[in-house]
């Protein structure tokens, strides 16, 4: 059973898409099973064994991805406010390209 066991969890673990780059791509379905991840790590916790590794680093990954969209939100109120936050979620497929222009203020 533990190969059943480690192959369900780390398919469960690849479907939530928290390891790739496509986290705007995320749908409810990816959402369901990072939820039945966690469900599984605190009811059967003790029977997991080594598939404990790919639960963690779901976890990790899903706090890292709060922390960056938390930063992104923080920047953009930092830049001018809901306009530029807007800006970022609208250039999401590449958000180190993003043109603030509308930021430029000429002292007069």
């Amino acid at each position: 059973m533990r190969l059943e066991r480690d192959a369900y969890i780390q398919a469960l673990a690849r479907f939530t898409l928290l390891n790739t780059s496509s986290l705007t791509e995320m749908k409810a379905k990816n959402i369901n099973s990072i939820k039945t991840l966690i469900v599984i790590g605190q009811l059967e916790g003790n029977y997991l064994d080594t598939a404990w590794l790919d639960i963690l680093k779901a976890i990790s990954s899903l706090e890292l991805a709060q922390l960056v969209g938390t930063r992104s939100k923080e920047v953009a109120n930092s830049l001018g406010g809901l306009k530029s936050w807007t800006l970022l979620e609208s250039q999401s497929q590449n958000p180190m390209m993003i043109n603030l222009n509308h930021l430029d203020r000429k002292s007069d």
